[in-house]
């Protein structure tokens, strides 16, 4: 967030004031529960809304106002009507939050909060949040899987009308001839593990999402880092680090 100013729990947005729990929401004022909008005024759990001002559970307006769910009100029916939809939400406690997950179409273990704070399927559907189920199981024949040559020399073409299967999760997967290409001229050989997979190794080499107190080891000035204690490598505060690389 950049040039924000007086806002709470909001992510990828700037110049905005006086906002709360948005989502990719800039040049906001008095916004609560936005996303991905733009010059949003006195506006509440809209979506893809563009130099709007009191609008309410919109989604893809543009230089609207007095709005409720798409439609439009007058002036006096807007400020007659949005104080009892907030008094009703506040009885059900969804006042001031965002959207509840259990609104999404997609399982919590398909996202990228899956990823930050990782919950088991009987924990995400004690919520009454969805877990997606591997559909590729109840497919139809997808045809005969293949294992991919060992050398990219020895691919064919043909390789983008056949099926991989990862050697980890055994799903399915292709390559597009973009991608064959790509790994023709890099001299990759071709991947063994699904688009999904290689994700979930990348997420899994990362740091863990906290931070310790740790000592410099060069100058000893306290510090936090995503290193924990008992790691083997040497840790550098930043003065030190770029010290030592330039």
């Amino acid at each position: 967030m950049f040039d924000g100013k007086d806002s709470y729990d909001f992510d990828g947005g700037g110049k905005s004031e006086l906002t709360y729990e948005n989502m990719s929401n800039d040049f906001s004022y008095a916004a609560i529960a936005g996303t991905t909008s733009e010059h949003l005024q006195y506006s509440y759990y809209c979506d893809l809304c563009f130099h709007c001002e009191n609008c309410f559970g919109c989604v893809g307006l543009r230089h609207k106002q007095f709005c409720i769910l798409n439609k439009q009100y007058t002036k006096e029916e807007y400020e007659t009507l949005v104080p009892k939809i907030i008094e009703h939400m506040r009885k059900t406690e969804e006042w001031g939050e965002h959207f509840d997950p259990s609104l999404s179409y997609m399982g919590y273990n398909e996202t990228v909060a899956h990823e930050q704070f990782p919950k088991k399927r009987e924990e995400v559907e004690a919520k009454g949040w969805h877990w997606y189920e591997d559909r590729e199981k109840k497919e139809a024949y997808l045809g005969p899987a293949i294992s991919p040559p060992l050398t990219i020399n020895e691919v064919p073409d043909s390789v983008c009308d056949q099926i991989l299967r990862c050697s980890i999760s055994g799903k399915p997967f292709k390559i597009i001839p973009q991608e064959l290409k790509f790994y023709r001229t890099m001299g990759l050989s071709l991947p063994s593990r699904c688009p999904d997979q290689r994700h979930a190794d990348r997420v899994a080499a990362r740091n863990p999402r906290r931070l310790w107190d740790r000592t410099c080891a060069k100058c000893g000035k306290q510090m936090k880092t995503t290193f924990s204690p008992d790691h083997s490598e040497v840790i550098y505060c930043e003065e030190c680090y770029l010290s030592s690389v330039n």
